[in-house]
């Protein structure tokens, strides 16, 4: 099981990849209760959206770059540069950084042919991939929003706001002071 983003933190890896093979079996339509923390889920979701972020411009640039210049080392035609990675661009804007570089990574091992791969070259290589971050992020939108009924608390954090949600979601953890509801007596 591929993670979600590469992560040399230990627990994070290992959280990430309990919490996928448990939506692997999950679905919505499952009114179990849900055996992940919210806390975990609210963490493993921001992580997913953010692993489908978009490349920004520069990342795209530096990407693409790549892959022209080792077109032009083995000689394949590029005529108006500057065009050709507008409509890469364009074509690619939505795939995230790391993925853009591996594709480019995989069409340097592989492609054959006497022409520049199209940006549809680029994209089918990390299709998959592509696909299963978008699942796994929308799996944990549900399971977070069903975890957060179940717990009966307000909607989800943004990913801006971890912080606070973390505040607000450690507060309703904690012990209460006051004396538990029912008798108090010794003798019952």
């Amino acid at each position: 099981m591929a993670e979600i983003v590469p992560t040399d933190r230990p627990i994070a890896k290992f959280s990430m990849q309990f919490i996928e093979a448990w939506l692997d079996r999950w679905e919505p339509w499952i009114t179990a209760q849900i055996p992940v923390p919210l806390v975990t889920l609210t963490a493993a979701r921001i992580e997913a959206e953010t692993a489908l972020t978009p490349a920004d411009e520069r990342a795209a640039t530096l990407a693409l770059a790549e892959l022209f210049r080792w077109a032009r080392l083995f000689g394949l035609k590029l005529d108006d540069l500057e065009a050709t990675a507008r409509e890469f661009r364009e074509a690619l804007a939505d795939l995230p950084a790391d993925l853009l570089t591996q594709a480019i990574g995989m069409i340097r091992r592989t492609w054959h042919y006497p022409s520049l791969p199209l940006p549809g070259d680029l994209r089918r290589q990390v299709t998959d991939e592509l696909a299963r971050r978008r699942m796994l992020a929308t799996k944990l939108r549900q399971a977070e929003a069903r975890r957060r009924e179940q717990a009966d608390l307000p909607p989800k954090a943004s990913p801006g706001k971890m912080p606070e949600a973390w505040e607000r979601l450690t507060r309703s953890n904690e012990p209460t002071t006051a004396a538990p509801p029912g008798p108090t007596s010794p003798d019952i």
